[in-house]
């Protein structure tokens, strides 16, 4: 699995693009909520051992947010599909909005 170390801005995003809950987000990484609350405290590239960085990019991905460097500059995040989107009521046709698309990018 290929990835890159998230900001604490990214994780903090990511959580609040799928719409989940610290505890919800640590129960799916196998990790513990301080963890959590730790490393969305970083101001740039968490502190975090392989296992853990690991653990949140595969939690991520099974509530359907990704980790794109791919398109633009710097890190950025985004829905794996539009359906994973839709489903948690966070999509584009969930709300009506000025944005054009759906990634977002950390400061």
């Amino acid at each position: 699995m290929s990835f890159h170390i998230p900001t604490g801005c990214q994780i903090r995003a990511a959580r609040a693009l799928c719409r989940v809950e610290q505890a919800e987000l640590a129960a799916a990484a196998d990790l513990s909520i301080q963890t959590i609350k730790r490393l969305e405290g970083f101001r740039g590239p968490v502190d975090a051992t392989t296992r853990t960085v690991v653990a949140l990019m595969t939690a991520f991905r099974s509530f359907g947010i990704v980790f794109d460097l791919e398109v633009g500059t710097g890190p950025g995040l985004r829905f794996l599909d539009e359906a994973a989107s839709d489903a948690r009521g966070t999509g584009r046709n969930a709300h009506r909005s000025s944005g054009s698309g759906n990634t977002l990018r950390a400061a």
